[in-house]
């Protein structure tokens, strides 16, 4: 039994390990991980846990975001324009967690949200990312940068 598996479901985000609240609750052991006393926050810390302990990283290789994202109601769209939200100032539609660097991929029906470590705008005026679950297939098929 893990720390995920006793979180009771009105309390899980859709996040897996994560509450709507925010903490994490990892899904391989019984450790959870809420905001603490050092101003740590839990995005950073469940990083370290997951690899330290767990052998489970971050893809740190900077990427672009796409130009074509697909969307769940109107298929693949081109992407009009992205925008980057630092922790813990998300806009109120934001879907994640507020600990993460929140990248929104707006497309002419709709928004695709994306947790990362940091984004930026590079020299060629594309977003960039870098930091996200190495698990995560599509964001590691992304196109890797070549100027940051």
């Amino acid at each position: 039994m893990t720390a995920w598996d006793n979180l009771l479901a009105e309390y899980r985000s859709e996040h897996t390990g994560w509450s709507k609240a925010g903490e994490f609750y990892c899904p391989h052991c019984h450790t959870s991980i809420g905001k603490n006393l050092h101003g740590d926050q839990p995005f950073s810390l469940a990083d370290k846990h997951l690899r330290d302990t767990h052998d489970i990283g971050m893809d740190l290789v900077p990427r672009y975001a796409p130009l074509i994202v697909m969307t769940a109601h109107a298929g693949y769209q081109h992407v009009t324009g992205s925008r980057a939200y630092p922790p813990q100032q998300h806009p109120a539609k934001c879907p994640l967690v507020n600990d993460c660097t929140a990248v929104e991929l707006v497309t002419p029906n709709g928004s695709r949200w994306y947790g990362v470590r940091s984004a930026w705008i590079n020299s060629e005026l594309r977003m960039v990312v870098t930091g996200f679950s190495a698990k995560f297939e599509e964001m590691a098929k992304w196109e890797v940068c070549k100027q940051t």
